[in-house]
This record gives C-alpha cells, sequence and structure tokens, in this order.
C-alpha cells in the first residue's frame, strides 16, 4: 500500500514539474516584462526627480504637476 501511494506521489509531482522546454518558454517572457517595467518605473522616477526640482526652483506650471502626480 505504502509503495502504491509513493508511486503515485512520484508521478503526480513529475506531471506537475514542467519539462526543460517549457521552462525555457516560461522565463524568456517573464524577464521580457521585467526588463519592460523597470524601463516604465525608470522613466516615472526621471519625470517626479525632474518635476521635484523644478518645483523647488519654482519654475513648474500647474499642467505639469498633474502629470507628474506629484
Amino acid at each position: 500500500m505504502k509503495l502504491l501511494r509513493c508511486k503515485m506521489l512520484l508521478t503526480s509531482q513529475r506531471q506537475k514539474k514542467p519539462t526543460p522546454q517549457q521552462r525555457k518558454q516560461v522565463r524568456l517572457p517573464r524577464r521580457k516584462r521585467l526588463r519592460r517595467n523597470l524601463r516604465l518605473r525608470l522613466k516615472q522616477l526621471q519625470q517626479i526627480f525632474v518635476s521635484r526640482q523644478q518645483i523647488k526652483q519654482g519654475t513648474v506650471s500647474h499642467a505639469m504637476l498633474s502629470t507628474t502626480g506629484v
């Protein structure tokens, strides 16, 4: 009985784990997505930084303030 249960567990685990090829296919899009997000975040940070500098200098329009969300 124990042996049978062990075998069943092993087969179910094997079915859950993707093959190396499938794993590659999953991993690639994830990396691309992360890279894109990082680029977007960088852009947003730069916008916020620039707008904060302009606020300190007092050379910022209200329209720009509303778009950057600072």
